[in-house]
Formats: structure tokens, C-alpha cells, sequence
């Protein structure tokens, strides 16, 4: 591996600095909830309510279904799942006792809103439509750094899905949620959520066994905010992914920055405990025999 200790010790005074902005979510509203056989993205109050269920239920795709159209196309709704009751709202002529279509003083027609509702499934909730999960990749990310991040995640079997606004690790399932690739600001962004979530990743009971994961008190989850954060940094450097980490302006840099700054709330010696946990786990997951660096 690269040595990393004086990028470290640099990013380490950047957060301490007191000079770095608010941390900037690298990511848009992501994938809004839309109908997987017409592709037409949800409206209104549709879209909270099916947002909410993804998240809630934690379903790894926003693409819904009714019954009727799951059917049509071969798959089945699993016993016991539960619909979200969706409105379409739609104007339709006024017409009078005679059939004839009302017209106002102005002489324009009349309408009258009519409701209509519909039962959908999650497409996770059906047989024969499995979410359908994306290549891992990110828009400006060249073939070389695409490729280290695909091989990385292929190389420990970590199971991923891409879909919704957030991106975190579930240790219940042992799972890494990213929102699409579509929704970065750029293929550096994309890959370095990528490997904090990774960062995580490695803290489960039968791996690094980090007490943040494993006792997820809130002073621990601090910590491995501190960890995966760091992990994601000297990950990312020894991919040479996307961006020189030496260049403290640079966008990158002032948002690892941030995120350290806030989690570490002003205390720079817990900030520098985590290091050796974060060098542990970037270890882990890119071992010193792997010849993953990209150039940068």
C-alpha cells in the first residue's frame, strides 16, 4: 500500500482547521418511485408515500407494480406482502341531465375531478421481477477506476443494491444500500460513498468485529462514522481514484474534511484514534498483495 500516514496527517488538520464548509451530500434526491411496466415516475402525494415505504420496509429498487400488471407479466405477488395504496386524480367533463357537457359563464367547459386508486407492490415484494441491480458504476469514472470498484466488491462478496436517496450499511442483513449512479455529482463521489459504506462493511462481528457495528451505541456509531470515513479516504488513495487527495482545495478533500470535522465535534484526538482502525480496514478490504492502484 501507498503511504499514506502524511495525506492523513493533512486531512486530520483540515478538519481540525475550522475552515472547512458544511458536508455536501455528493448525491441528488435519487431514484424517484416510478412504475416498472410503463416506466412513468409517480406524481404528488404518490411519491412521499412510496418513498417512505421504501424506505420503511428498506426495499432495494423504487419500481412498483399492481397485481394485475405483476401478472401480465409472469410474476406473482408473495403471499402476505402488503400493497400502498396509490390516487390518480383526473378531470373529467361536467355533463348535465341530458348528457350534454356543462359550460361556464365564460363559455368553457366544466370539469369535475374524479379519484381513482390503485393497490401497488414493490417489485421486491414479487416473485419473477426481482429488482434488477445495476453494474457498479459511476458517470466520469474511467474504465480503470470502475473496474478496481467492481472487482473490490465482487472480491468479498458484499451484497449491494442501488435505489433510493440514501446510502448506508445494514448490519442486520449485511447489506450496502447505495442510490444510483445517476444521482452523483461525478464518478469519484460515486466511488467514494462506495467504499465508506465498504468501510462498514468490514466492522461486522465476523470481520474487523468494530464496536460501532456491533454494539451500535451512540458514542460508538460516532466513531465508525470516523472510521468508514477514513477508510474511504485512504481506500480511494490507494485506488487513485478519481482525484488528488494531496490537493487540500479541491472538492473531495474539503468534504472528508467536513464529514470528519462534524462527527469528531471538535475532538481531534478521538478523530486520530480512529486512524489505526481505518488503515485496519482499508486493509482489509484492498490487502497489500492486491495490485489494485489506478493511476491517477
Amino acid at each position: 500500500m501507498v503511504n499514506t500516514s502524511r495525506l492523513i496527517e493533512n486531512l486530520i488538520t483540515l478538519a481540525a482547521s475550522g475552515q472547512t464548509a458544511p458536508w455536501q451530500r455528493p448525491w441528488s434526491g435519487g431514484d424517484s418511485p416510478r412504475n416498472r411496466v410503463t416506466g412513468r415516475k409517480y406524481s404528488g402525494g404518490n411519491v412521499l408515500n412510496l418513498a417512505w415505504a421504501q424506505t420503511l420496509h428498506d426495499y432495494p429498487t423504487s419500481e412498483w407494480m399492481t397485481y394485475k400488471q405483476a401478472a401480465e407479466t409472469g410474476a406473482q405477488v408473495r403471499r402476505g406482502e402488503k400493497s400502498q395504496l396509490i390516487e390518480f386524480w383526473k378531470m373529467i367533463p361536467r355533463k348535465d341531465a341530458s348528457g350534454d357537457v356543462q359550460i361556464d359563464g365564460a363559455g368553457n367547459p366544466c370539469y369535475r375531478p374524479m379519484l381513482t386508486c390503485f393497490h401497488v407492490f414493490n417489485v421486491a415484494q414479487i416473485d419473477g421481477a426481482e429488482p434488477q441491480q445495476t453494474t457498479l458504476t459511476g458517470p466520469g469514472l474511467d474504465d480503470q477506476a470502475v473496474q478496481a470498484i467492481n472487482d473490490l466488491y465482487q472480491r468479498h462478496g458484499i451484497t449491494w443494491a442501488a435505489g433510493g436517496d440514501r446510502a448506508y450499511y445494514r448490519p442486520a442483513t449485511d447489506e450496502i444500500r447505495l442510490p444510483v449512479s445517476e444521482a452523483f455529482k461525478d464518478g469519484t463521489a460515486y466511488a467514494t460513498t462506495a467504499l465508506h459504506e465498504a468501510g462498514h462493511w468490514t466492522g461486522a462481528a465476523h470481520r474487523l468485529a468494530r464496536d460501532g457495528i456491533v454494539k451500535g451505541t451512540q458514542d460508538n456509531y460516532a466513531f465508525e462514522e470516523l472510521v468508514a470515513e477514513l477508510t474511504a479516504f485512504i481506500a480511494a488513495t490507494e485506488l487513485g481514484i478519481g482525484y488528488d487527495p494531496q490537493a487540500n482545495g479541491s472538492f473531495e478533500m474539503l468534504n472528508h474534511g467536513a464529514y470528519l470535522a462534524g462527527w469528531s465535534q471538535g475532538n481531534i484526538e478521538r478523530l486520530r484514534q480512529a486512524v489505526p482502525a481505518a488503515q485496519k480496514a482499508a486493509k482489509y478490504l484492498i490487502p497489500t498483495e492486491t495490485p489494485a492502484r489506478v493511476a491517477i
